[in-house]
C-alpha cells in the first residue's frame, strides 16, 4: 500500500550530524509504518524539520545533534519561530 511506505528521506539534505539525521529516518518509517501518516503529512513535517535543522545550525554554528535537541530552551524555539516570521512564513 503505497500511503505506508516510508518517507522520502534524503540524509544528504538533512543539516544534522549523523546521530540526528539516523534518529530522522527513523522517525519517518515510524510515521510511515506505524502512524501510517499520509505522503503530504509526512513530506511536510520533512519539509518543516528541515527549515528548523537548517536554524539550529546555524543558531548553534554547528550541524545540530541529539545533544543539541536535548539541551533546546524555549528561547531557542521562539528564536525559530521569529526568524520564520521575519521571513513571513508564519502568523
Amino acid at each position: 500500500m503505497a500511503g505506508a511506505r516510508a518517507a522520502r528521506v534524503n540524509p544528504a539534505a538533512l543539516n544534522a550530524a549523523p546521530d540526528l539525521t539516523a534518529a530522522v529516518e527513523a522517525w519517518t518509517r515510524w510515521l510511515a509504518q506505524e502512524r501510517r501518516a499520509a505522503r503530504h503529512t509526512r513530506d511536510a513535517y520533512a519539509c518543516d524539520l528541515g527549515k528548523f535543522l537548517s536554524f539550529l545550525s546555524e543558531h548553534f554554528g554547528e550541524q545540530p545533534n541529539l545533544a543539541a535537541l536535548d539541551s533546546l530552551r524555549p528561547t531557542d524555539l521562539r528564536a525559530f519561530l521569529a526568524a520564520e516570521q521575519r521571513r513571513g512564513l508564519c502568523a
